[in-house]
């Protein structure tokens, strides 16, 4: 289930291009068994082959103006929605497809941390998988392991979820914790324009 805030986007933010392709401004909370993240961008039906061939392409080059695009679409929102010095720690999801340590959601991890003030932690295990990041892919996955418990409101990260399984299993495992945890993704879902 969706839950649209398009309502609580910034005047000077509407104007402001994606910082990939033809992505739309479509803040939102998304649920995955309960659990729900917020969501900064959405895919354009139209445009989702050509913009995901330049996602593939960005998360290899990792360019930090590419990182700091993506975390100028979260961090105004993550302000909207918590204000200032809300959050603790932040942490990336587990790497996995990308089969490198600094994969694109650790990147945006280490820039929102510095950015908000909070601690970064890489409570995560990596989780190198070879093949497509696709659900049906997902049962394969070694179950995700804690390696390092953070410290307060934690804030999880994510650079795209196509089904929320990933920023499901982390806020869950976290919360099994006693972590109050929160997610947020920059793209996720797609939208007819």
């Amino acid at each position: 289930m969706d839950i649209d805030l398009a309502g609580i986007r910034l005047d000077s933010f509407d104007s402001k291009p994606s910082p990939l392709g033809s992505l739309v401004w479509s803040p939102g909370l998304l649920s995955r068994n309960g659990v729900r993240y917020l969501r900064c961008r959405t895919w354009r039906v139209n445009a989702k082959k050509d913009d995901l061939s330049a996602l593939r392409s960005a998360k290899l080059e990792l360019a930090a103006a590419f990182v700091s695009g993506i975390c100028d679409d979260m961090e105004p929102l993550l302000f909207e929605m918590f204000g200032v010095g809300f959050f603790d720690a932040v942490v990336p999801v587990a790497c996995g497809h990308s089969r490198r340590p600094n994969c694109l959601s650790v990147r945006i991890a280490v820039e929102l941390a510095g950015r908000i003030g909070a601690e970064l932690s890489k409570a995560f295990t990596d989780r190198f998988v070879s093949g497509s990041s696709h659900p049906k892919e997902f049962s394969r996955l070694p179950p995700l392991e804690v390696e390092t418990v953070p410290k307060g409101r934690t804030l999880v990260v994510d650079d795209v979820a196509t089904s929320g399984f990933h920023m499901h299993e982390a806020l869950a495992v976290l919360r099994s914790h006693s972590i109050p945890a929160f997610g947020a993704v920059w793209l996720a879902g797609v939208r007819q324009e």
